[in-house]
């Protein structure tokens, strides 16, 4: 069973404490799992090295745009 455990609002990283023990940072921005480690105490630097790859952003946001379009939401 995984938990996600909710980060103080303002950061940029959301954990996910998998069934083995280990934690999972993922991005809020474009949503990739950044790193994986033993412990949450691990993540933060790992985290601080993390920049969003411009194709995710820009995958995301044509995503949205072709969402909004079919929706009617221009």
């Amino acid at each position: 069973m995984l938990k996600v455990m909710n980060e103080p609002p303002g950061t940029h990283f959301q954990h996910r404490l998998n069934n083995d023990g280990s934690y999972d940072s993922i991005c809020q921005s474009c949503f990739l799992t950044v790193a994986t480690e033993c412990a949450d105490s691990a993540l933060e630097e790992l985290e601080s090295e993390h920049s969003c790859p411009a194709r995710v952003k820009y995958d995301l946001l044509e995503n949205l745009i072709r969402t909004l379009s079919a929706t009617g939401k221009d």
